[in-house]
């Protein structure tokens, strides 16, 4: 699902922008999802260069605790999504913050609703309704910018 949202023209690798030169590894060693480009010879998975990147957090965790959050009418906090995955309250914390990020919740824009984001900070209960789980993913596979 992952890689049909982020590359729905055919595979690009994500180091030297080759279009359709990649080849899905089959390895044993339980690394599914692992690409190799002919072009620069570069291993690369879906989440190279996206907000999910650098995480040992597995995809199907991710796409849960998403779910998760575009479910819940009240909201979900950082302490909810740790018993839930079974993860550290950092790792659900880096979680939230990293899908916090994605879909720009700063301290000085609105959520699309009118609402002040402030006003999430200070609950610590965040809600992705009325988004659906796939456009939040969508925008997680997005191309991180460089700051």
């Amino acid at each position: 699902m992952m890689e049909q949202l982020r590359w729905r023209d055919g595979v690009v690798c994500p180091h030297c922008q080759g279009r359709r030169t990649a080849s899905r590894l089959n390895t044993t060693a339980g690394r599914n999802g692992l690409w190799l480009c002919s072009s620069c010879r570069k291993q690369f998975t879906v989440t190279v260069d996206t907000a999910l990147s650098s995480t040992h957090i597995p995809l199907h965790m991710w796409v849960y605790a998403i779910h998760m959050m575009c479910s819940s009418r009240q909201g979900i906090t950082t302490r909810e999504i740790a018993v839930e995955l079974d993860v550290s309250y950092n790792a659900a914390r880096s979680v939230l913050d990293r899908i916090r990020h994605a879909l720009r919740f700063d301290e000085d824009s609105e959520d699309g609703n009118g609402r002040d984001q402030r006003k999430w900070r200070r609950r610590a209960r965040l809600s992705l309704r009325p988004r659906t789980p796939l456009e939040v993913c969508a925008q997680l596979l997005g191309r991180v910018e460089s700051d």
